[in-house]
């Protein structure tokens, strides 16, 4: 037996706030993980000094992330917490199943409700709505088909076991793709450094390597329409590209490099991230990463996989300035020693590190695929199993 409702009835909107001097948790919402410990998601300090105007979260709460609903930031919370007042705390009526009402909301179909009730500057189907925010009032008013208490359960149980399966699947596939990192990270580590040990001539990088040079306005002419390559378009550890737009489309931001071919851009924030690309034509790039041009004793691949290895980071890191957003000032990075080895045993580095990362990316590539169709596979069976398109039989677990 099903009915149709305004989900407003199906909760209670609670406002239930900490005060001063709680020892609960600050938790948060994430699109892919739900409600889980701040703390699991960044070491950073929260925003606020004064969270005594916090919301407090019971176990059976629905939580809504109002700015990234039309997202699907919602979840079922499984432990007491706090979160920002900007949060909705949904708290299911006695004849609701909480575990059903989360299902419900994480839909394809719920979230596309709430993606047309958002309220803000700008398209959600563009992404560039500002201070998106779904009202609560806005949110009850959406009308969905509630089966039975019962069915509610039957539905969730199924749901329960069928996502734990998909999730332990993404999972599997999620540890291969890390393992060909580290199998990958191993190999850089050592034809860079160890291999070539015995015959390095130690120096300082800024002694083989002209590091940030050519600055330039890039709304100037010609640099407006040149392609702008920044950190967030670098894959971390592979030095891919993953992204290219231009200088223009960034607006009028000074302060840029220009890059040559043949030169190395090398992120200076946050450089546990392990994040350089070899750049093949002349290109912008951010300031918030360093053009680096080798000189003749040292080939630019070689100068990636330096950059790229896992010891070369440590020494980055202990040389960052020690601030809230971690980087790696000229002068530091120029300090950092550099192995210069004869040009043939640089060219077989080189030639065997990219055969290798062809292969990984390839193996990467093929195990990312398997994780976005399990993705879709599960959304589409919560949304299916949720709206009554799916026959579930009638087992309770």
């Amino acid at each position: 037996m099903t009915a149709r409702h305004p989900v407003k009835y199906l909760y209670e909107l609670t406002d239930d706030r900490c005060g001063p001097g709680t020892d609960l948790a600050l938790l948060s919402v994430s699109v892919y993980r739900g409600v889980v410990l701040r703390s699991d998601l960044t070491d950073k300090e929260p925003r606020a000094d004064d969270m005594s105007n916090y919301k407090v979260v019971r176990p059976g709460d629905v939580v809504v992330n109002r700015m990234s609903a039309y997202q699907g930031a919602l979840g079922l919370a499984t432990f007491s917490g706090i979160v920002t007042p900007e949060y909705l705390v949904l708290r299911p009526r006695p004849e609701v199943d909480p575990r059903f009402l989360a299902y419900l909301f994480k839909s394809d179909w719920f979230v596309a409700e709430m993606a047309a009730r958002v309220r803000g500057i700008g398209s959600t189907d563009q992404g560039n709505v500002r201070t998106p925010r779904i009202n609560p009032a806005d949110l009850g008013r959406i009308v969905a088909t509630m089966p039975s208490p019962h069915r509610q359960g039957v539905i969730a149980n199924y749901l329960d076991a069928e996502t734990a399966r998909i999730d332990a699947l993404i999972n599997k596939k999620q540890r291969m793709i890390d393992l060909c990192d580290e199998r990958f990270a191993e190999r850089v580590d050592m034809l860079v450094w160890f291999d070539a040990n015995e015959e390095a001539d130690w120096r300082a990088l800024s002694v083989v390597v002209d590091i940030a040079e050519g600055q330039v306005d890039p709304t100037s002419e010609p640099y407006a329409t040149l392609p702008l390559i920044a950190p967030n378009h670098i894959e971390s550890r592979t030095g891919r590209i993953l992204a290219l737009e231009t200088a223009e489309a960034q607006g009028a931001i000074s302060g840029k490099y220009l890059c040559h071919p043949g030169e190395v851009i090398y992120s200076k924030i946050r450089p546990a991230l392990r994040k350089a690309c070899l750049v093949d034509e002349l290109c912008l790039t951010s300031a918030d990463a360093y053009p680096m041009r080798p000189h003749r004793s040292v080939l630019p691949g070689f100068l990636l996989y330096f950059l790229l290895s896992r010891r070369f980071t440590d020494f980055a890191v202990m040389e960052s300035e020690r601030v809230a957003m971690p980087k790696i000032n000229r002068d530091a990075l120029g300090r950092i020693r550099f192995p210069v080895i004869p040009l043939e045993v640089q060219r077989r580095v080189v030639l065997a590190l990219d055969r290798m990362a062809a292969s990984t990316r390839q193996t990467r590539d093929a195990l990312g695929r398997q994780v976005e169709l399990l993705a879709e596979h599960r959304q589409a069976l919560i949304t299916a199993a949720v709206t009554g398109q799916l026959d579930i039989p009638e087992v309770v677990a």
